[in-house]
């Protein structure tokens, strides 16, 4: 009962969206209707029937339509990966200054992979009191969000109670993971 309290936290802690929290309280308490409802986006995800994470799954499906979070491809470039922050940010009330700072990466030619550049990325966007976290499926997306600072210590403790999958954040110059399957 805790794992399931903690999701459903976690969810609501992400997002005031009151449709992401009833997905995710879906999933859990009628996961073969939760299926039903979703069949066209968890069949994207070649899922058919309830899954052991499937509370995991509704939580970045939820964020994912609301634009809440992005996913990439784990091989995305700082390009791609930079577009996605500038998408995630518009709202922030120092956008262009964060989308001034942001770019001055793009002239870096040494950042090779998409845990690199969340680490770059993530050393600029701390000034600006948020990060660039991953809630990761074990798959090959990278599902990226934005926290801010704030609650990401209360974000890494809920996804670890839950126990269905690892919320990652590139930052400081080390890893931070969750939970590990």
């Amino acid at each position: 009962m805790k794992r399931n309290k903690s999701i459903v936290e976690l969810a609501k802690l992400m997002t005031e969206d009151l449709f992401v929290h009833q997905e995710v309280l879906l999933s859990i308490n009628e996961p073969e209707e939760y299926v039903l409802s979703f069949e066209n986006d968890l069949a994207n995800r070649g899922i058919e029937k309830p899954a052991a994470n499937l509370p995991w799954i509704a939580l970045v499906d939820g964020l994912r339509k609301r634009s809440l979070l992005f996913e990439l491809d784990w091989k995305a470039n700082l390009d791609d990966i930079l577009d996605t922050c500038f998408e995630l940010l518009k709202e922030h009330p120092e956008y262009d200054e964060i989308l001034e700072d942001l770019s001055l990466l793009e002239d870096y030619n040494i950042i090779e992979d998409a845990e690199e550049s969340l680490l770059f990325i993530n050393g600029i966007l701390i000034l600006y009191g948020v990060q660039v976290v991953v809630i990761d499926l074990n798959s090959d997306s990278l599902p990226l969000m934005l926290l801010p600072i704030y609650r990401i210590e209360e974000a890494m403790s809920l996804a670890n109670s839950a126990g269905y999958g690892a919320l990652k954040l590139y930052s400081k110059g080390s890893f931070h993971n969750s939970f590990e399957s």
